[in-house]
């Protein structure tokens, strides 16, 4: 919870970039260009390992990852058919 907090909050958060929504246990962090999938593999699923990361490189991140709440993030993955 503590990695995730600080994660949201150097992403601009705690909100969703769509609506607002800022609900923390509807937050997802969204890969912006799509490729969430391969990365999720490569780190063994959504692990304190990836988050570590993500705030040590933070710069890239926020390059790479926003914030969304899980229903504008299904939108935004059915648009763009990103499953």
């Amino acid at each position: 919870k503590e990695l995730k907090s600080t994660l949201l909050k150097l992403l601009g958060g705690p909100k969703c970039i769509e609506c607002g929504f800022s609900n923390v246990q509807c937050l997802d962090f969204e890969h912006k260009k799509g490729g969430g999938s391969a990365e999720k593999n490569q780190f063994g699923g959504f692990s304190e390992k990836r988050m570590k990361s993500w705030i040590e490189n933070i710069s890239d991140t926020k390059k790479r990852i926003q914030i969304m709440c899980a229903n504008c993030n299904q939108i935004k993955k059915a648009i763009f058919n990103e499953y």
